[in-house]
């Protein structure tokens, strides 16, 4: 039995009236901050996991410090200004540079900063190029790579990707403990699929946690691009945010400013926390963070270092003086029915259930769908899908009791009249170690266990193959995956593969890929 809270329940053919309304507070501005920087009180930690949340407040910056650098608008612990003192310390500095236009530009170091959020700071990438002329002469080599600092409070978000785009490229993402490759190949403009990164003029990669440097280094596959020169006169690699980039095939392996592109459209996001103290350390220093009725986030990086966030119902910026202010309850509220005023109708072969905050829309669909339906209204819900629906209106919350379920199995195995027991199995029956029993031994004692002789092994297995350029009129591989259940074939298939296969073992893993895809 579990529950979960629900707002409200109709069913035809198994029907459920439940009104209740849940209340949501309408955020209203908080007082605005003082100069003063009180004790840290009132803290609290949250798991590595939580997202931390810097909300709207009066003052987002210390005191006579600039808010904003052109577009951007730079919170606390940063600051504008190089030893200015408007920020936590010499790392948090943002560069505000002005040119000649009166146009003000962001910078951290010398690499322009596009936004700042809670957690994350997206800055411009950096992109290794490699055009070649015609008859396969090398005319541009731009390197790319960047560094940290060992001492930072920055690391390379997860979120990136380390991209390759071209037609004829192998590419090597390294940092100081690892290094990732890429290949790409496409032998004709048929070869590439638009908006896929599978190898066939694009490919992409992750990187792990904590990377604080990185360095590429590409080179040509196999002939300078002199078979595809036509099309892919360069080729490209570059870390970058993954949900910023879509691939666009042969407009991006034939875009001379496809460089312009990336600069202008994929940032580079950056992990920040403060220091390397993990908040139970950080709660015990002097220079701890968090301030008024704020909580503490361990950063998930692995490098350490914590970011602060308002507690529930409090909002302000969680690192400058007084902190987080503002109860919410004494806040406007409202209902949040009167904003959303939506019905969800669930449904299970011929039965259906209605979800929603008010009755009589509930009533009008029933009305609606029984002119175009033939169905019979069982009222309140009582049942379904032979789970017991009890309703606790003091609580608020809905319980789904399979009893009625478990006393069928009961029935059906002849265990109905068993004792209950505190155990679920006697201390003598002796069990295979391993998931199926591995011998002879195993087996004979597992036979005299009620629950494994009716349950049987119901386990879902895959099998893949692959054949290496096996197509006669393209390069492509074939792969083949066959699926089973409690030993009976449910799913299979045998196509070619999508993008070109560098070797047997990479036609392998695209033919293991596609059989998991199917698996899950």
């Amino acid at each position: 039995m579990f529950s979960f809270q629900l707002p409200f329940f109709i069913s035809f053919a198994l029907i459920v009236t439940l009104a209740t309304a849940q209340i949501i507070p309408t955020n209203t501005t908080s007082p605005p901050p003082t100069t003063t920087r009180p004790p840290p009180t009132n803290t609290t930690s949250l798991p590595p996991n939580a997202t931390p949340t810097i909300t709207k407040a009066a003052t987002i910056t210390k005191p006579g410090c600039p808010q904003k650098c052109g577009n951007l608008t730079v919170p606390y612990p940063f600051g504008i200004g190089l030893g200015s003192g408007c920020a936590l310390n010499s790392n948090f500095e943002i560069n505000c540079v002005t040119n000649t236009t009166g146009f003000s530009t962001p910078f951290i170091w010398n690499i322009p900063v596009y936004e700042i959020s809670d957690a994350e700071m997206r800055i411009s990438s950096t992109i290794n190029r490699r055009c070649y002329s015609s008859t396969g002469m090398l005319l541009q080599n731009d390197p790319a790579w960047m560094s940290l600092g060992t001492s930072s409070p920055y690391s390379f978000s997860t979120l990136n990707r380390f991209t390759v785009v071209g037609c004829d490229e192998a590419a090597i993402i390294f940092g100081s403990d690892f290094a990732n490759g890429c290949p790409t190949v496409c032998i004709s403009p048929s070869n590439v699929a638009e908006g896929r990164c599978m190898g066939a003029g694009c490919c992409q990669i992750p990187i792990p946690k904590g990377l604080k440097f990185f360095n590429t280094t590409m080179q040509s596959s196999k002939q300078n691009h002199t078979g595809v020169w036509s099309f892919n006169p360069c080729g490209y690699s570059f870390l970058g945010e993954a949900s910023r980039f879509q691939f666009k095939g042969l407009q991006d392996l034939s875009d001379l400013k496809f460089v312009n592109k990336i600069l202008g459209n994929v940032p580079i996001v950056l992990d920040w926390a403060i220091g390397t103290l993990r908040c139970a350390e950080a709660h015990k220093s002097n220079d701890y963070a968090c301030l008024n009725n704020s909580q503490c986030v361990d950063s998930d990086t692995s490098l350490g270092g914590y970011r602060c966030s308002c507690n529930p119902g409090y909002e302000g910026n969680p690192y400058i003086g007084p902190g987080c202010q503002g109860l919410i309850h004494h806040h406007k509220r409202e209902f949040s029915a009167t904003k959303e005023r939506k019905t969800k109708v669930l449904l299970y072969v011929d039965d259906m259930l209605a979800v929603g905050h008010n009755a009589c829309r509930i009533q009008k669909l029933k009305q609606e769908l029984s002119k175009s339906f033939s169905m019979k209204d069982l009222g309140s819900g009582k049942q379904i899908l032979d789970m017991q629906i009890v309703c606790d209106r003091k609580s608020k919350k809905l319980w789904l009791s399979q009893e009625k379920y478990i006393h069928k199995v009961l029935r059906r195995f002849n265990m109905d009249k068993a004792k209950v027991v505190s155990t679920p199995l006697a201390m003598h029956f002796k069990l295979s170690m391993k998931q199926y029993p591995s011998s002879d031994d195993e087996v004979e004692d597992m036979k005299k266990v009620s629950y494994a002789s009716a349950v049987g092994k119901p386990i879902l297995c895959g099998y893949t193959d692959s054949d290496m350029a096996g197509d006669v009129n393209t390069p492509k591989s074939t792969l083949g995956y066959l699926i089973t259940f409690t030993g009976g074939a449910v799913s299979w298939q045998s196509r070619l593969q999508k993008c070109i296969a560098l070797s047997t073992t990479e036609a392998e893993l695209i033919a293991v890929i596609e059989a998991c895809k199917e698996l899950l």
